[in-house]
C-alpha cells in the first residue's frame, strides 16, 4: 500500500489575502484539497495528515488568523478536516540544531522542515503563497535539497490520485464525501460541457444539444449522491440523475418538482 504524509503548509500563510472575502476563497480552496484526499481508496493509500500550533495564528491576511477567523461555519468545517490530524509540534522529526531553506528564506521548525525529514510529504498550500508549486526544493543545509509535493489546487490533487490509482475516475459509492466534477459523467465532455453558471457554489453544465444544465449537488454523498437536471430557459427541473452514468437516480420528489433553478449571480 502507499502512503502520503500531507503537511498543513502554515509557512503558505503570509498574509496574501487582502480582505475577508478572499481570505475564505483561499481557506476554501484549501479544504477542497483535503476533501479530494479523504475521498482516496483507503485500501491504495494511507493517507496522514500533519499540522502546527502556528496554523491557526500565522497571519492569513494583515490582520487575521485561523484563529479570529469570523466565519463560524469555515471555522468548523476546517476543525472537521483535522479531526485525525497530528499536531507534529508534540514530537518533530525537524533537527533542532538544522537549518531548512526554500527560495533563500528560512524555513526551520515548520512543516515545510518536517515535510523534508518524513517519508512520501505532500504540501498543502493556501493559494497565492510564495511557496512552489507544484514541487517546492527545500534545502538541509550540510545534507542536500529535496523535492517535495506541493499544491493548492484541487483539481492538480485530484489529477494526482487518479493517476497514482489511490482513487478512481468514477465516484467511490462508499465515499463519505461529495464528488468532484472531474469524478463523475459530467467530465465526459461528448455529453456535457462547462458553462459559466454556478449554483450553491458548483459549477453547471450544459448538456449538449439541450437546453438543460447540471450540476451535482454537495449535500450528498455516497450511493445519496446524484446530479440535478434544470431546464435554463423554463427554470424548472427536469431530473436527477446518477454520478457515474447518465441515468435516472431518483424520481422527483413533490418537494424536488416546485424547485426553480437560480444562479448564485442573481
Amino acid at each position: 500500500m502507499d502512503c502520503c504524509n500531507v503537511y498543513i503548509n502554515e509557512k503558505s500563510f503570509n498574509g496574501q489575502n487582502s480582505d475577508m472575502a478572499s481570505v475564505e476563497k483561499a481557506v476554501v480552496s484549501l479544504l477542497e484539497c483535503l476533501s479530494v484526499l479523504d475521498g482516496c481508496d483507503p485500501n491504495a493509500v494511507s493517507i496522514r495528515k500533519y499540522y502546527s500550533g502556528l496554523l491557526y495564528t500565522d497571519p492569513l491576511s494583515h490582520d487575521l488568523c485561523i484563529q479570529n477567523l469570523g466565519n463560524k461555519d469555515l471555522k468548523h468545517k476546517l476543525k472537521l478536516a483535522l479531526r485525525d490530524a497530528v499536531n507534529w509540534d508534540t514530537s518533530p522529526l525537524s533537527q533542532a540544531e538544522a537549518v531548512y531553506l526554500h527560495k533563500g528564506l528560512d524555513v526551520s521548525w515548520s512543516s515545510m522542515s518536517e515535510s523534508y525529514e518524513n517519508t512520501s510529504p505532500l504540501l498543502v498550500n493556501l493559494n497565492r503563497s510564495n511557496v512552489d508549486e507544484p514541487v517546492a526544493l527545500i534545502e538541509k543545509k550540510g545534507d542536500g535539497s529535496m523535492e517535495v509535493a506541493s499544491c493548492s489546487d484541487a483539481s492538480v490533487v485530484i489529477r494526482e490520485v487518479i493517476k497514482n490509482g489511490w482513487r478512481q475516475q468514477t465516484y467511490n459509492l462508499g465515499s463519505s464525501v461529495p464528488p468532484r466534477d472531474e469524478e463523475s459523467i459530467l467530465a465526459d465532455a461528448s455529453k456535457f460541457e462547462v458553462t459559466e453558471h454556478r449554483y450553491n457554489g458548483r459549477l453547471m453544465y450544459q448538456r449538449k444539444g439541450t437546453n438543460n444544465l447540471c450540476y451535482i449537488d454537495s449535500k450528498h454523498f455516497g450511493r445519496a449522491a446524484h446530479i440535478e437536471e434544470f431546464n435554463e430557459t423554463t427554470k424548472e427541473p427536469v431530473q436527477t440523475l446518477k454520478i457515474n452514468d447518465d441515468s435516472v437516480h431518483h424520481k422527483l420528489t413533490y418537494n424536488e418538482k416546485r424547485r426553480r433553478l437560480k444562479f448564485d449571480n442573481e
